[in-house]
């Protein structure tokens, strides 16, 4: 007996061979069909290179490509209208492009091609884009040629061993990407919320401010949009609409008689003493502006021919900067006590106290009365931020042009700060200042807007 390593040596050369030969027959009939696509681009103007007109040579040579029985779409018209809804045999679609064109070559140029076999490689389907080019009557210079483009179905079959092309027809897949467009939306209207209607609660101390109030929220966002069809064989339909924003949303929110009290140490040499220092605001008026990048992926369903709906979520990766303005006292009063007598018992210590009236405002404490400040900080803005956009559209179009207005409403799910709920709000020193939106919890942004598109419509 063999050896067995010579056994599988032996098999894995009869394998290789196997593989090797399937390649070759398949690359070999690749280029059957390949031959027969481009004998049909040299073929289909039924005239030779180089000259002008017509003849019965190239002619017999561009029927040899189909089969008997085979069927041809009208694809030399010279306008629209002249459009034929039905098929024409090989004969009639001779005869049509010898009346036409009055024995004269039509004027034609093919764009890449798509083949694709079946996998007993018998039969290909080819796709490509055939140009007809038509001189133009109305032009008085009779230079000017009028451009058609088509989309072309090859059926192409191998019979015994040539391949034939059994019909052609027009190819009425439609692009995937329907449209890309520039979009803008005006904000006009919002608030910001605790939940989607209710009001936002903070977490700072109700004896720190007697109350708070915040303006009507306005923004706008600009960017691109895409839509994409789930039927390429329905113009508009159900489509997935994708787009990339940059927005800006500006708020403003006013609190009223803040107060911030603390108890401090100071030491002017001979004599410490503790003291209560009082930060006081009769107003604070705060602006915030949240930029960010934004991503909607709505669902865009036509009811109509003209009219929409949209719905989805909306994914925004948002930062802010919020400035505070007001007037405020930095002061020392209450009960004041000797640092040196706190080891003492309490029936014992010296002090005193100190009314709002009498309150120590030496600049040498660092204490001020009624002074413009304009603290500022950047928020801390969630990485992700999703909200739920919801929209009714109408479009119009002009050729592949097309125009729309866009009514809409985003209402937030996700907490906006990664700080929500803190009960310190302090304007003095500078340092410590946060945005008061950062003390709301579960805030939200809910905002209602009108939206303009400008887009290119694609059928290919």
């Amino acid at each position: 007996m063999r050896p067995l390593k010579f056994r599988f040596a032996g098999l894995f050369f009869l394998v290789f061979l196997a593989v090797a030969a399937k390649s070759q027959t398949g690359a070999s009939i690749q280029g059957k069909f390949e031959r027969t696509l481009q004998d049909y681009q040299d073929f289909s103007a039924l005239g030779r290179s180089g000259s002008a007109f017509i003849d019965e040579t190239t002619i017999a040579s561009f029927k040899n490509l189909f089969e008997m029985d085979a069927n041809y779409f009208w694809d030399l018209y010279p306008a629209e209208v002249q459009r034929i809804p039905h098929l024409l045999t090989i004969e009639e679609y001779v005869d049509r492009v010898q009346r036409v064109f009055g024995g004269r070559k039509p004027l034609i140029s093919y764009g890449k091609h798509h083949l694709v076999l079946n996998s007993s490689g018998r039969t290909a389907i080819a796709y490509m884009r055939k140009s007809v080019y038509v001189q133009n009557k109305r032009d008085t210079t009779a230079l000017k040629l009028n451009k058609t483009r088509l989309n072309l179905r090859l059926l192409l079959n191998v019979r015994k061993d040539t391949v034939l092309i059994q019909n052609i027809t027009e190819d009425t897949r439609l692009a995937r990407i329907r449209s890309l467009g520039v979009a803008g939306c005006w904000y006009f209207a919002g608030k910001i919320s605790g939940g989607f209607f209710s009001n936002p609660v903070t977490g700072v101390n109700p004896e720190k401010i007697a109350g708070y109030s915040i303006g009507n929220q306005t923004g706008y966002q600009v960017g691109l949009n895409m839509d994409i069809r789930v039927n390429r064989k329905s113009v508009d339909g159900l489509l997935i609409n994708v787009g990339l924003f940059y927005s800006r949303t500006g708020l403003t929110t006013r609190i009223d008689n803040y107060v911030h009290t603390s108890r401090q140490v100071f030491d002017p040499g001979a004599n410490p003493f503790e003291i209560t220092v009082f930060d006081r605001s009769s107003e604070v008026v705060e602006k915030t502006v949240l930029t960010g990048i934004s991503v909607p992926v709505t669902v865009k369903w036509f009811i109509m021919h003209r009219l929409y709906l949209k719905a989805g979520p909306m994914f925004s990766l948002v930062s802010g900067i919020s400035r505070a303005a007001c007037t405020l006292s930095h002061t020392g009063g209450g009960k004041v006590m000797l640092v040196n007598e706190l080891s003492l018992p309490e029936t014992e210590r010296k002090w005193f106290y100190l009314d709002e009236t009498h309150e120590m405002d030496d600049a040498r404490y660092g204490f001020f009365r009624s002074r413009e400040i304009v603290p500022s900080a950047s928020e801390q803005a969630a990485s992700i931020n999703v909200a739920m956009v919801f929209a009714v559209g109408f479009e119009a179009r002009i050729g592949n042009f097309t125009a729309g207005i866009e009514p809409v409403l985003n209402l937030g799910l996700t907490q906006l700060t990664q700080r929500p709920g803190m009960a310190d709000y302090n304007l003095d020193p500078a340092g410590t200042y946060c945005g008061f939106l950062q003390t709301f919890r579960s805030l939200r942004i809910n905002s209602i807007g009108i939206t303009l598109n400008i887009g290119n419509l694609f059928s290919r």
